[in-house]
């Protein structure tokens, strides 16, 4: 696999205080602009991504894991249900592909000091 260096900013000043659920809801409006820069800046310099059997470590790569969810004809999400507990968001989200509705992944994210430190993505 490929790694790919990715320019990310760094959390902006007061992220440490938005709640976990304000983070996550950050990180998708970034993921439905198609922001890939502002996605992968939402996750901890060693985040670990776990998907589908698979685990990517680090920005480079989950931005690099991410990525073919970037293209222009990727399909768009739409967040279905979101429930927070202490640091931990659940997000059940669809997917919407040439008019065609698939549904869903289910993603638990950990948010610790403002970024995401863990995601586990199943579909």
């Amino acid at each position: 696999m490929a790694v790919f260096a990715v320019h990310t900013a760094a959390p902006a000043q007061g992220d440490q205080q938005r709640s976990p659920e304000q983070v996550i809801a950050s990180a998708t409006a970034a993921y439905q602009a198609r922001d890939r820069a502002r996605f992968v800046a939402h996750f901890a310099d060693d985040a670990i991504v776990d998907a589908n059997g698979f685990s990517f470590q680090g920005r480079a790569q989950i931005a690099e894991a991410y990525a073919q969810n970037f293209r222009p004809d990727a399909p768009t999400v739409r967040v279905v249900d979101r429930e927070a507990y202490g640091n931990r968001v659940i997000d059940t989200v669809e997917y919407t592909e040439r008019g065609q509705v698939y549904c869903c992944t289910v993603t638990a994210y950990f948010v610790e000091d403002g970024q995401i430190t863990y995601a586990r993505v199943t579909m």
